[in-house]
């Protein structure tokens, strides 16, 4: 009948590639800490309140395979976290907005990272509008962060060299592995936007994985996935 939608107030961050058939993670909107606020499509977490820490961890996990994400924060603060961590700790984490680094393993906004609970030195500090990147390889169990597309601590996901050892985490080849990020301290707080392949923040270059999956901000290293259910029936 010629009868059509207007366009209004939508642009393509506002777009997702997700189908019947292919669904990327969000973050976990059943269970999130009682401070945060989603938004985005549950791509996006902010505290509710001024100097309240936050808890959130992403809805797919996985036991094999390697995936490559990306995380925007939003806010001029050093004390946002970001990291893995098993996902029986992220939901029991979840019910106290629990620091993530207390049970997983970690890069803090000031360049540290925490594993189980001790900070390490490790890298550069990020803050406001930096992209963290996470490359997790659950076939060798090591895991790899970097800041604007520079990879922290010597790793190198490509050449496999430099990783951070996930059996420093009890149970790590035992359980499903989540993504996990927040704050560490209430005198501030943290507003991350989660990129795993869908982002909601504005994308410059334009990378996808080597099927063809995800629109990311920087190269996805070789051999690494965006996180969605047709890799995760492939590889995990």
């Amino acid at each position: 009948n010629g009868n059509n939608f207007t366009v209004n107030n939508l642009t393509s961050i506002d777009q997702t590639t997700d189908t019947p058939t292919n669904n990327y993670a969000t973050i976990n909107g059943l269970d999130y800490g009682s401070n945060a606020t989603l938004s985005d499509g549950n791509l996006s977490i902010t505290s509710s309140t001024n100097n309240d820490t936050i808890y959130g961890y992403s809805n797919l996990g996985v036991m094999s395979g390697k995936y490559y994400i990306e995380a925007k924060q939003l806010l001029n603060t050093s004390v946002s976290i970001i990291g893995v961590d098993l996902m029986t700790n992220c939901a029991n984490n979840v019910r106290t907005n629990n620091n993530p680094g207390n049970t997983g393993m970690t890069y803090r906004g000031d360049g540290q990272e925490r594993t189980v609970g001790v900070n390490y030195s490790f890298g550069s500090s990020y803050g406001q509008n930096d992209i963290v990147s996470i490359a997790l390889d659950m076939d060798n169990y090591k895991l790899y962060f970097a800041k604007n597309g520079v990879w922290q601590g010597s790793g190198d996901p490509d050449a496999g060299t430099g990783g951070l050892d996930l059996s420093n985490i009890s149970g790590y080849n035992q359980d499903f592995i989540g993504i996990v990020f927040g704050d560490y301290a209430s005198t501030d707080t943290a507003s991350w936007q989660l990129n795993f392949g869908n982002p909601p923040f504005t994308i410059s270059s334009g990378n996808s994985d080597a099927n063809g999956y995800g629109n990311f901000e920087y190269s996805v290293p070789s051999g690494y996935y965006a996180l969605n259910t047709k890799n995760l029936a492939e590889y995990g």
